[in-house]
């Protein structure tokens, strides 16, 4: 299991914004801490954070299944709008259809805030329950949570996906005349199971048990792939990317770019209207033509970033692991070597703060690690954040072997000395623990 730790910056009033670090005061940490207001008997094996101009918030999923959220309100999935300062037990997660429903019978009284908005007084005043609306209490266990702008989507063993939050651009996968859904409710259109999702700041990635790739939501910049930059609140089918690309295992959602991985390691991007972060090094097309695209809803586009192509700068590297920031993205190959590109600042690149406006952005994959400032390391794997990245690390052969010779002083033991070469080595890296 995984301890829960966050860092980050809140306002000092906690009424002003969510406290997406899950402390009843808002702190102001630049260190990572432990999160004592979790619930202490609760192993948490996956945590996942979202947010944008409206909040920030973050999903926890425990050993057993169980859903954790705390943060901006309409995103946790408790059934209001109130933010949430502390981690709350997600309970109600609702579908139809058949699925492994609760006990119990539904109250004739009992109402479901299920949306608010423009409609929402309606629901109130015609007390329509969830059984009239063909809902069901269902009990899912979830395996994997992600967040993106204002909504969360989570995947349960059953291969299920369940969406809730603000559902703006066809976000959620489904119609609804709500702002937000407000509970977990099952994306019913989906007729295969799903391995794997991710979501954008409004759009959602996933890779069903066929290996076929869906996405819905946004797609102003091509992150869907589908051909064309109308948004789509119900999945959609994107066609194959090469010949070779049979089965997909994995996807990562940046702000508005995608990455693939199929089952031969070859990653695929598209989307963000063919930039940097995609790894391509294509030009950029002209932006009149985009909007004109745009406007008129043209439904096919002869541009290649309306579709999944394989980035070539990776052409017989076999990726394990890919991830997506806002502006960047992370890929690391079998042998523990991590590969970045997009902005600057967050690939990597070297150089001070003060000199960052002249920095080049990459266009195309990058060695990371192992490079001169981390020789002989292997990364164990990596994560993108919006506009930062993160990596854990161990040495390639045995640590004695890196570390340089204790200078020898008169008086002074052995395990000090051993002790201030292991802290000069390991400053500035993330060593496991086995290994140290």
């Amino acid at each position: 299991g995984v301890r829960a730790s966050v860092r980050g910056r809140t306002r000092k009033k906690s009424g002003d914004r969510p406290s997406f670090l899950g402390n009843r005061q808002s702190t102001k940490d630049f260190v990572p801490h432990l999160l004592r207001s979790f619930p202490s008997r609760v192993n948490v094996v996956q945590v996942a954070v979202g947010g944008d101009m409206l909040g920030a918030h973050t999903l926890a999923v425990s050993r057993t299944g169980r859903l954790y959220s705390w943060g901006y309100g309409p995103a946790c999935g408790l059934g209001n709008t109130k933010n949430v300062s502390t981690p709350t037990l997600v309970t109600k997660f609702l579908g139809t259809g058949s699925g492994e429903s609760s006990s119990g019978r539904t109250k004739k009284q009992e109402m479901e805030p299920l949306g608010w908005g423009r409609h929402s007084h309606r629901r109130y005043r015609e007390k329509v329950s969830n059984k009239h609306l063909g809902l069901k209490v269902l009990r899912p266990k979830i395996v994997k949570a992600t967040c993106g702008g204002g909504f969360s989507a989570v995947l349960s063993s059953e291969g299920e996906v369940f969406t809730f939050g603000v559902s703006a651009a066809g976000r959620l996968g489904f119609r609804t005349k709500f702002r937000a859904q407000l509970r977990p409710r099952r994306i019913e259109t989906l007729a295969e199971g799903t391995t794997d999702l991710s979501a954008g700041a409004s759009f959602v990635l996933l890779c069903s048990a066929a290996g076929r790739l869906l996405s819905w939501g946004d797609n102003s910049k091509g992150q869907l792939g589908v051909g064309h930059l109308q948004e789509s609140h119900e999945p959609l089918g994107l066609v194959r990317a090469c010949a070779s690309a049979f089965v997909m295992t994995a996807v990562a959602a940046g702000d508005s770019h995608s990455l693939a991985l199929d089952s031969s390691g070859r990653m695929y991007s598209w989307g963000g209207e063919g930039g940097p972060m995609t790894g391509q090094g294509q030009p950029v097309p002209n932006a009149l033509q985009v909007d004109a695209a745009f406007q008129f809803r043209l439904r096919q586009l002869s541009h290649w970033w309306v579709r999944p192509h394989p980035v070539r700068a990776l052409v017989g590297v076999r990726i394990v692991h890919i991830d997506a920031g806002c502006l960047h993205s992370l890929a690391l190959s079998q042998d523990g070597a991590l590969y970045a590109w997009g902005a600057p600042l967050q690939v990597g690149a070297s150089g001070s703060m003060v000199a960052s406006s002249n920095r080049e952005v990459s266009w195309v994959p990058r060695l990371v690690a192992p490079s001169p400032k981390l020789p002989l390391v292997r990364v164990g794997t990596a994560a993108a954040g919006g506009w930062h990245s993160m990596a854990t690390a161990a040495p390639c052969s045995p640590l004695e072997r890196l570390l340089p010779p204790p200078e020898r002083e008169d008086g002074e033991a052995d395990f000090m000395r051993d002790e201030a070469s292991l802290l000069g080595f390991c400053d500035g890296f993330l060593v496991s623990e086995v290994d140290s």
